[in-house]
C-alpha cells in the first residue's frame, strides 16, 4: 500500500491493513505450527515466558519510537516504520501481563495451551462480542427510528436519506442512553462470558487453579491487544496517550478473564456452579467500572469542546476531568494489586 496508494490517509489505509495482517498471520502461524505438532504426536514445551519487565520496557520504546516517527516522519515513510511500532505497543503490554502471571502461578499449562487460549481471545471473542454489541446498537438505533416515525406522522425514511436528520437521529439523547447502556451494560455482560469460553473449551485437560487463572488471563489479554490495535489508530494525533491508557483497559480486561477463569474451575473442577456465577458477577463489575469512568471522560471532553465560551463551565468541566483521571488512576492500580494479589494464590 505504501507504494501503490496516494490518498491523503495514506497513514490509516497502511496501519489498518498491517494490523489486520499481523493479526491473521500471526495467530494463523501460532496455530498451524502448534496443530501440526499435534498432529504429528510432538509434545508441546512448558509454557516459561520471558520476564514481564523486558516486555513492559520494550513497549516503552516503542511508544517512544512511535511517537517520534508521527512527529518527525513523512507520511510514505511513517507508513513503513509506524505500523510495526503500533502492533508492537498494541501487543507487548499484554504479554506482559501473560508472562507476569505465568512467572508465578502454579500451572502445568503448555505453549500449545496457550496459544489456543490467546488465539480466542484475540480472533474469535471479538467477532462473536462485537458483532453481537453492533447488533444490539442497530436493534436499539431502529427501535428509536420507529418511535420517531409513530411521534411524528410527517417523518418517513425520505428523512432519513438526509445525513443531517440521519446525524441528529444518531446523536439524540434516547440513542445516546442506549450508546451507553452498550457499553456499560450489555459489553460488559456479553464480553466477560465469550472471552472466557477459552477456559471451558480446554477444560478437559484443567486440573490446578493456576492453570485456570492463566487462561482466563491470556484470554482477556488477548482481547485487549486486538482492541488496541483497532483503538489506537482511530486519533493518531494523541497516540501515545491513548497507549498509555490502553494498559487499563488491558488490565480490567485481563484482571476480570482471569476471575472468570476461577469462576469456570469451580464449575468444572470443583462442581461449585455458584463460584462461576460470583465470578461473572465479578467480572462484570470490574468491566462496568472502567467503561463507566472511560465514557464519562470521553462526555467531559465533548462537553468541553462546545462550552469554550464558557469560562465558569470550561473550569467545572476540566474539574470533572480531572477527577475521572484520578478515579481511572486508582482503578488501574487497584486492579494492578488484584492481578498481583490473586497470580500469588496460585503460587504452590
Amino acid at each position: 500500500m505504501p507504494f501503490l496508494y496516494r490518498g491523503v490517509d495514506l497513514l490509516e489505509v497502511s496501519l489498518a491493513l498491517a494490523s489486520l495482517a499481523v493479526l491473521s498471520l500471526g495467530f494463523g502461524l501460532a496455530l498451524t505450527y502448534q496443530g501440526m505438532g499435534a498432529l504429528l504426536g510432538r509434545p508441546s514445551g512448558r509454557f516459561v515466558p520471558p520476564p514481564a519487565r523486558l516486555m513492559a520496557l520494550g513497549f516503552l520504546l516503542a511508544l517512544a519510537s512511535g511517537e517520534i516517527v508521527l512527529l518527525f516522519s513523512p507520511p510514505r515513510l511513517a507508513s513503513f516504520l509506524f505500523p510495526p511500532l503500533h502492533i508492537l505497543a498494541s501487543a507487548l503490554p499484554a504479554g506482559a501481563v501473560i508472562a507476569f502471571v505465568g512467572r508465578r502461578v502454579a500451572s502445568d499449562s503448555t505453549w500449545r495451551a496457550i496459544t489456543l487460549e490467546a488465539s480466542h481471545g484475540a480472533i474469535l471473542s471479538p467477532l462473536l462480542a462485537f458483532g453481537l454489541e453492533l447488533f444490539t446498537l442497530l436493534f436499539l438505533i431502529i427501535i428509536g427510528a420507529v418511535f420517531l416515525f409513530r411521534l411524528d406522522r410527517g417523518v418517513g425514511l425520505d428523512w432519513l436519506e438526509d445525513p443531517t436528520n440521519l446525524s441528529h437521529l444518531i446523536l439524540s439523547p434516547p440513542v445516546l442512553i442506549a450508546g451507553g447502556a452498550i457499553f456499560m451494560i450489555v459489553a460488559p455482560f456479553l464480553e466477560e462470558f465469550i472471552k472466557s469460553l477459552g477456559v471451558p473449551l480446554l477444560g478437559l485437560g484443567l486440573k490446578k487453579r493456576g492453570d485456570a487463572f492463566l487462561w482466563g488471563v491470556t484470554c482477556g489479554a488477548g482481547f485487549s491487544a486486538v482492541e488496541g490495535l483497532i483503538n489506537g489508530g482511530v486519533a493518531l494525533e494523541g497516540w501515545w496517550l491513548l497507549m498509555l491508557f490502553r494498559w487499563g483497559a488491558m488490565l480490567m480486561h485481563a484482571l476480570a478473564s482471569g476471575l472468570m477463569g476461577l469462576g469456570w474451575y469451580g464449575l468444572l473442577v470443583r462442581r461449585r456452579p455458584w463460584q462461576l456465577l460470583g465470578a461473572y458477577g465479578a467480572s462484570v463489575g470490574v468491566h462496568a467500572l472502567w467503561n463507566g469512568a472511560a465514557m464519562a471522560l470521553i462526555a467531559l471532553s465533548s462537553l468541553a469542546l462546545i462550552s469554550l465560551e464558557e469560562p465558569l463551565a470550561l473550569v467545572g468541566l476540566g474539574m470533572g476531568a480531572l477527577l475521572t483521571l484520578l478515579f481511572m488512576l486508582v482503578l488501574t492500580l487497584a486492579m494492578s494489586w488484584g492481578l498481583f494479589y490473586l497470580a500469588r494464590r496460585q503460587e504452590g
